[in-house]
């Protein structure tokens, strides 16, 4: 996984992509995550990422589907 360091080094940005391919559908995502950066962690770890999916089948009358998710999550 590739880490951005930004901020002065105070938070970390991770970029990642995804791509699934079958024989019935294609599935397309991209993620981007901010989270402290691990040598100056002063309190307790989190994480905000933004996840866009796109999925669509092979077959001309089906829909395409969509979706965005924003996630925030600590560790105790």
């Amino acid at each position: 996984m590739l880490d951005f360091p930004a901020h002065n080094d105070h938070i970390t940005l991770t970029p990642a992509v995804a791509l699934a391919l079958s024989p019935t559908s294609r599935n397309y995502g991209l993620l981007w995550s901010v989270a402290p950066y691990a040598e100056q962690l002063q309190g307790e770890p989190w994480e905000l990422s933004l996840t866009g999916q796109r999925q669509e089948q092979n077959t001309a009358t089906s829909p395409v589907d969509h979706s965005l998710k924003l996630t925030f999550s600590t560790l105790f």
